[in-house]
C-alpha cells in the first residue's frame, strides 16, 4: 500500500487500544549526504526515479534489517530519514544496533549507481525515556502518532548533524562513563561493557482489513511508480489546538483533504509540535493541483483558525521509500522542504508560500508580499507571501496577448450584445477538450464589458469539489469577500454593513439578510435563518438567492463565467433553473465545457435561456505558432 503502518499500531488498534506509553529508545537514521544523491538522480527523469528508489530501498534495509532483529520497528519514515523505536529495549540491543549499523556504513561509504559514484554518509540520534502514541480514528483514513521528550529530543538532538549522537538519559543506560559530553549531547569514546545481544524479533498480530483503516479508500488500490512529478506540498502545524480538540480536528482536516483531492502521507510529532504532511497531485492528480492546495488551506484555516500552514509547489521525486514490506509512498525534494521551512514560520491562521507559486496564482488569489527571508537548509533568501482569500477583483486578468480567436470571440459578441439589447438572457455554451482555450476566449470576452456597468461573475466547477451549492456560493462569497482569517464576530459584522449598504430601505432584502448569510456560514441569535423550521429552509434559501439576484439584476446586467461547467453540482444546476425560470433578466452565463463522456452535450437546461453551442476547434499552425514565440 501507499502508507506504511507501523504493525505495533495495528495490533493495538485492533485490541481497541487506541492510546498509551511505555519506556523506551528511540533512533533516527538520517542519510546526512542525500541531497547531492537525491537532486543529481531526480534530474535524470524516469530512469533517476528508479534509481534513487533503488538507493532508499538499498541503505533503509540494510538498517531496517538489523533494527526488526533487536526488537524495533520503524515508526516513521520522514523523506530522507526514518524514525525507529525500541519499547522496553535492554542497553546491549540498541548498542549493538547502532555499533552494527555504523559498521555497515564504515565499509560502504559510497555508492555506485550508474549515474555516478556518490559519497554515502550517515547519521544517527539515539534517545531514551518515555514514549507516547495515540490513534486518531476517524471515518476516510486513521492517523496514528508517537510523541513524548525522547521524540522531541531526537529533532533537537540531529539538528546539530553529529554523525552519531545519544541523549543524556540513552548515554546514562549504557554507562554513561564511556561518553563525552558536548552541547550537543553524549559522544561515545569507548565500548561499553554489556552483556551480549540476545536478537528479539517481535511479532505482532493483526488482519488485512486493519491496515485497510489507516490509508483512505480513494487510494487503497493505487500502485504508483517511481518518477519526477509535478505537484504541490502543504505542511499543517496542529499544536496550537487544544489537545483534547486534536481528534475533531483532525477528522475535520481529513474531510476537507479528500474533498480537496488532496493525500495526507504522514501525521508526525516533532520540537515543532503535531505536523502532517498533505500532498496534491499525488499519487493520482486531479487537475487544478494549485487551486486545491490553496482552496483546501483557506477552508481548513477558516473553519479551524489556530492551524498554521506552509505551502508550495514543483518537481520531486515521486515514489517509495524504505524496503520490502517496510516502505511508503512519499515526495522528496526542494520544494517538500520548503514547505516544512514555511510552516515554521507561520503564525496561527497563517498560510504562507514562496515565488513560484505566488506567481502562478497571483491572477486568481490575493497574496500579501512579506519580504524575504532566510531559512534553514536554504542557501539564499526567498522572497515569502501570505496568502488571503480567492481575489474577486483578478479573476479576468490576463498574462499575454490574445491570438488567433478573432473570428469566434466576434461570433459570441454578436449573440450577446443582441441579447442584452433585447433584455434577454442567453447562455452560450463553448464546448471543446481541455487545455484548447475555452476560459481564455471567455476571459477577454468578459473584458470587454465595463466593469463599473456590469455584475461579472467567475465561477469554477470540478469534477471532485461537487459540494451542494458550491458555485452558488461562489457568487455570494465574490460579492461580499468574506474575510474567513477574521473571528466568525468580525466576519458576521462585515457581512451586515455590507448587505445594510445594499439593502437600503427595501423591506424584503432585510428579512433576507439572514437566509442569505447561512450561504457563507454565518449566523446570529433569533435571526430569521435560525428560526425558520428545518423543512422550510431550503426553500426559503432558493427564493432568497433569486431575490437577491434580481435586485441585482434591477441595478446592473449579470454576466456569468462558468469554468468547466459540465461539473456543476446538482443543487447550483436547480438554482440556476430557477432564476432562468422566474426570468431573471438580464442573465448572461458563458459556460466553458467538455463534452460528456458518452459524448453528449452538458446543458444546463435553463427553460428561459436562448442557447447557442460552438465547438471551439485547434488554433491554425500559424496562430500556434505566433502563441508559443510570445510565450
Amino acid at each position: 500500500m501507499l502508507r506504511y503502518t507501523p504493525p505495533f499500531i495495528l495490533e493495538n488498534y485492533e485490541k481497541d487500544q487506541k492510546q498509551g506509553s511505555f519506556f523506551g529508545y528511540a533512533l533516527l537514521f538520517d542519510i546526512a549526504s542525500f541531497t547531492k544523491i537525491g537532486t543529481t538522480l531526480q534530474n535524470e527523469g524516469k530512469r533517476g526515479a528508479e534509481a534513487l528508489s533503488s538507493f532508499m530501498d538499498e541503505v533503509f534495509g540494510l538498517s531496517i534489517e538489523v533494527i526488526n532483529k533487536h526488537g524495533g520497528f520503524v515508526s516513521l519514515f520522514a523523506g530522507d530519514a526514518f524514525c525507529a523505536i525500541f519499547p522496553d529495549a535492554k542497553p546491549e540491543n540498541l548498542f549493538e544496533t547502532q555499533k552494527s549499523i555504523s559498521d555497515i556504513f564504515k565499509k560502504r561509504d559510497f555508492y555506485i549507481s550508474e549515474f555516478g559514484n556518490f559519497d554515502l554518509k550517515i547519521r544517527l540520534t539515539i534517545t531514551l525515556g518515555e514514549i507516547k502514541w495515540y490513534i486518531f480514528d476517524n471515518d476516510i483514513q486513521n492517523e496514528y502518532v508517537f510523541y513524548g521528550d525522547p521524540i522531541k529530543e531526537l529533532a533537537e538532538l540531529s539538528a546539530y548533524k553529529e554523525d552519531v549522537v545519544f541523549s543524556h538519559k540513552a548515554a546514562e543506560s549504557i554507562g554513561i562513563d564511556c561518553f563525552s559530553k558536548n552541547r550537543n549531547g553524549y559522544r561515545l569514546i569507548t565500548e561499553p561493557i554489556l552483556k551480549e545481544a540476545i536478537p528479539i524479533v517481535r511479532q505482532f498480530h493483526f488482519s488485512e482489513s486493519t491496515g485497510k483503516k489507516f490509508i483512505s479508500a480513494r487510494y487503497r488500490n493505487i500502485v504508483s511508480e517511481n518518477e519526477t512529478r509535478y505537484a504541490a506540498f502543504c505542511f499543517v502545524n496542529l499544536e496550537n489546538i487544544p489537545v483534547d480538540e486534536r481528534l475533531k480536528a483532525l477528522g475535520l482536516i481529513e474531510s476537507l483533504v479528500n474533498e480537496y483531492g488532496g493525500f495526507v502521507n504522514k501525521l508526525d510529532a516533532t520540537d515543532k509540535g503535531l505536523i502532517a504532511l498533505i500532498l496534491f497531485g499525488m499519487p493520482i492528480s486531479e487537475g487544478k493541483t494549485l487551486d486545491r492546495i490553496c482552496l483546501f488551506s483557506l477552508e481548513a484555516v477558516s473553519r479551524l483558525p489556530l492551524l498554521s500552514f506552509g505551502i508550495s509547489s514543483g518537481n520531486v521525486f515521486s515514489g517509495y521509500c524504505g524496503s520490502g514490506a517496510v516502505k511508503e509512498y512519499t515526495a522528496l525534494g526542494h520544494p517538500v522542504n520548503l514547505a516544512a521551512r514555511l510552516m515554521n514560520e507561520a503564525s496561527q491562521g497563517e498560510i504562507l508560500t514562496d515565488y513560484y507559486l505566488y506567481k502562478d496564482l497571483s491572477g486568481n488569489y490575493n497574496f500579501e508580499s512579506i519580504g524575504s527571508i532566510q531559512l534553514k537548509g536554504v542557501n539564499d533568501p526567498i522572497n515569502h507571501y501570505r496568502l488571503h482569500k480567492k481575489s474577486s477583483d483578478k479573476l479576468f486578468v490576463n498574462t499575454t496577448e490574445f491570438i488567433g480567436r478573432e473570428k469566434e470571440t466576434a461570433e459570441i459578441k454578436e449573440i450577446l450584445d443582441k441579447g442584452l439589447e433585447g433584455n434577454k438572457n442567453q447562455i452560450v455554451y463553448l464546448l471543446g477538450d481541455a487545455g484548447i482555450g475555452k476560459s481564455r476566449l471567455i476571459r477577454e470576452l468578459m473584458n470587454s464589458y465595463d466593469d463599473l456597468e456590469f455584475y461579472k461573475f467567475f465561477l469554477y466547477c470540478d469534477s471532485i469539489l461537487q459540494k451542494p451549492l458550491e458555485t452558488i456560493k461562489q457568487i455570494v462569497r465574490s460579492f461580499f469577500y468574506p474575510d474567513y482569517g477574521k473571528s466568525i464576530k468580525e466576519g458576521v459584522d462585515h457581512f451586515r454593513k455590507r448587505w445594510s449598504e445594499i439593502a437600503g430601505e427595501d423591506r424584503e432584502l432585510h428579512r433576507i439578510e439572514s437566509v442569505l448569510a447561512s450561504l457563507l456560514d454565518f449566523e446570529w441569535e433569533n435571526s430569521v435563518w435560525s428560526l425558520l423550521p428545518a423543512a422550510e429552509k431550503k426553500d426559503q434559501l432558493k427564493r432568497a438567492f433569486s431575490l437577491f439576484m434580481s435586485k441585482l439584476a434591477e441595478k446592473k446586467p449579470i454576466i456569468i463565467h462558468l469554468d468547466d461547467g459540465q461539473w456543476i453540482d446538482e443543487q447550483s444546476k436547480e438554482y440556476f433553473q430557477y432564476l432562468s425560470e422566474k426570468e431573471i433578466a438580464p442573465l448572461i452565463i458563458l459556460s466553458a465545457c467538455r463534452y460528456l463522456d458518452n459524448g453528449i452535450k452538458p446543458n444546463l437546461n435553463l427553460v428561459k435561456h436562448s442557447q447557442t453551442f460552438i465547438n471551439l476547434k485547434h488554433m491554425s499552425e500559424a496562430n500556434s505558432i505566433n502563441l508559443i514565440k510570445l510565450i
